[in-house]
Parts: structure tokens; sequence; C-alpha cells
């Protein structure tokens, strides 16, 4: 049964294919190596396994290339932002956010308060009438952000 018989040596493999020695030897590497082991080489798996390459969709070695260069580039990327991170070139844009409307919220309180405080350097009689006015300036202000 054709199944069941091996070879012994990887001379007696290239015969079978007609190929020289050196070729089957790269079989055995990369990704999806030939099947088998030294002195049981599976003629019928080694047969199904060559089909199957022989058959499948080839990339082209500019396409290889050029998903390597991407897989490489993104990592070079991700280590980038990761060292940019680190040094505190980066923040995260959620504490950035939180920060900046923490900033905001103080100035806006302080603007609100002023009125009152500039007032008290003013006559009794414009106190009044120029809280209302800077407040309502404030105000329309303040809606803008």
């Amino acid at each position: 049964m054709i199944e069941e018989h091996y070879v012994k040596s990887l001379g007696e493999v290239a015969e079978v294919f007609g190929v020289s020695r050196e070729a089957v030897k790269n079989w055995r590497s990369g990704p999806d190596p030939m099947p088998g082991r030294a002195k049981a080489w599976p003629i019928y798996e080694i047969v199904r396994w060559r089909f199957a390459k022989m058959t499948a969709p080839k990339e082209s070695a500019d396409e290889r290339e050029l998903l390597e260069l991407r897989k490489l580039n993104a990592e070079v990327e991700s280590k980038e932002l990761a060292l940019q991170q680190k040094a505190a070139a980066l923040v995260d844009r959620q504490a950035a956010i939180a920060t900046i409307t923490e900033m905001f919220n103080r100035v806006r309180q302080r603007l609100l308060a002023a009125p009152e405080e500039l007032a008290s350097a003013l006559p009794q009689s414009l106190r009044s009438d120029f809280v209302v006015e800077l407040k309502h300036k404030i105000n329309l202000i303040l809606k803008e952000f």
C-alpha cells in the first residue's frame, strides 16, 4: 500500500521526485517543512505535501517583502510611541482631557469671582453696576467655550 511506503534517506526522496538532494534539504526548512523524520520519510505524505504547496496561491517575493516591511514599520512605530510616552513627550489622551478640564474650571471660577474682587476698589456708588456689567461680559466670554 502506497500510504505505508517509506524511504530511508533524503537522497532517496530526491530520486523519487527527480530533484537534487539539496532541494530536499531545503524542503525540510521554513514555516511548512516536509513531513517525516530521519530514516522514515513517508512518500505518500510528501507527495500530498508537495501537491498542496504547488497548488496553493503563491505570494510573490515583492508581496512578502512588502508585508515584512509593513510589520517592521509597525513594530518600530509602536516602540517609538512607547519611548515617547515614557519620556513624557506624549501624554495619555484621557489624562490630558482631565487636566485641561480641571484647569479650565479653575480659570472659570476665578473669572466669575473677579467682579466682586475688583469692585472693592471702586467707590460704593459704582460697585453694583460694575459687578453686573462685568459678570455679564464674563458669562458671554465663557459661553464661547
